[in-house]
């Protein structure tokens, strides 16, 4: 027998009623009513801190390289212990990252968060145009970026107000005072303390830019709520799926 349309209504119900992993209840946000997961994380601060407690489990394989969560973690603190007191990034500084998928893409990530910058990560597929718009749009008062995206840029580092940390790269690259080395910033900030954001869910977290298709793209901000929330429905579509099927 298939699955109908009734018995999903009925899963849902079920699933999301009261007392349950995914109990929903009513929020207000800027004075319009959501159904929203009662128990999802407040924050994305919270769902990364919240990854700290699986030590010594093995978290990235990039290439030979291996990383635990203890290993990542101690970069991503010594990256935010940088980009707040080396770098004087504050409360809604924009964070920009443009590079190939690696872990030095999800360090920036979480430092940056951790210490309530807004992060602006832009396709790492767009040329010089695309890249010098979305810096300037956004405000952006960092760029993590890798020596491709840099090669794109290079020419407009001094016009472009914004202080560049350049991962994976050769030291020849580094020529100029708005450029810096990230794995140099790692080793300079390695136990240092930082201050972690007590950021609300309605603060602002990211920045993600549309695909541009009818105009240049757009900046569209997201809440730290809009974050976890999607998080929250991506499981419970998974545990939707399995609960139908048995």
């Amino acid at each position: 027998m298939g699955i109908t349309i009734a018995d999903i209504h009925a899963k849902v119900a079920e699933i999301t009623g009261p007392g349950g992993f995914f109990e929903l209840e009513e929020i207000s946000v800027d004075g319009f009513k959501y159904q929203a997961y009662k128990h999802a994380p407040k924050t994305a601060i919270e769902v990364i801190q919240n990854s700290r407690n699986h030590g010594d489990v093995e978290f990235i394989v990039y290439e030979d390289e291996r990383l635990t969560f203890n290993d990542y973690f101690s970069r991503v603190d010594a990256f935010a212990a940088s980009l707040q007191n080396a770098l004087g990034v504050s409360k809604g500084d924009r964070v920009a990252i443009a590079m190939r998928n690696n872990p030095d893409w999800a360090i920036a990530f979480a430092a940056a968060t951790l210490i309530g910058a807004i992060v602006v990560p832009i396709n790492s597929w767009g040329k010089t145009e695309e890249l010098v718009y979305a810096l300037k749009d956004s405000g952006a008062k960092i760029l993590v970026c890798d020596p491709p995206r840099f090669n794109l840029i290079e020419s407009q580092v001094d016009e472009l107000e914004v202080t560049i940390v350049l991962a994976g790269h050769d030291d020849a690259l580094v020529q100029s005072a708005s450029v810096l080395s990230f794995a140099g910033l790692l080793d300079g900030a390695a136990g240092q303390a930082y201050q972690i954001d007590n950021a609300a869910p309605e603060d602002s977290t990211l920045i993600l830019y549309t695909s541009g298709s009818t105009g240049f793209p757009k900046g569209v901000v997201h809440r730290h709520i809009a974050v976890t929330q999607s998080l929250m429905n991506m499981m419970f579509l998974g545990m939707l799926v399995m609960e139908l099927e048995g």
